[in-house]
């Protein structure tokens, strides 16, 4: 399968991807297996992963420390913004799923300081990752 770089990070992916969005509703795990595997087999590189749950949100937060581990180790701080990126698209997304619940029609309001804690919390991980680093570069 061709490749292409992506931006200047000097990352390569596929120039075709496989979204997912549909696996775990309309698609079984058994036939989202034999895609993933499929789409591996030809050199497939770029995978579209669709987030919904909150499982999903805690593997992005996962997945955001192991782009700010790779920003450690290769000195390259576009890993450490996209690992950012997620660190704050899920904290928005917990954030946001607190304001609506399945009882009542119409979304509640967030209340009391529970956004300005959530993102104060994670401000103060990203400046303690920052700091971090920077020891670790010295």
């Amino acid at each position: 399968m061709q490749q292409r770089h992506l931006g200047s990070s000097g990352l390569r992916v596929s120039r075709v991807g496989l979204g997912t969005m549909t696996w775990g509703r309309d698609t079984d795990e058994h036939e989202s297996a034999d895609q993933l595997r499929a789409f591996l087999e030809v050199g497939g590189t770029l995978l579209d992963w669709w987030h919904t749950g909150d499982t999903d949100w805690a593997l992005v937060s996962a997945a955001s420390l192991v782009y700010v581990a790779i920003a450690y180790m290769t000195k390259r701080s576009s890993w450490a913004v996209c690992g950012t990126i997620g660190f704050f698209a899920a904290t928005v997304h917990i954030l946001s799923s607190q304001a609506y619940t399945n009882v009542e029609p119409a979304p509640r309001s967030l209340t009391g300081g529970a956004p300005s804690v959530a993102l104060a919390c994670l401000g103060f991980w990203v400046v303690l990752l920052g700091l971090r680093g920077r020891r670790a570069r010295q």
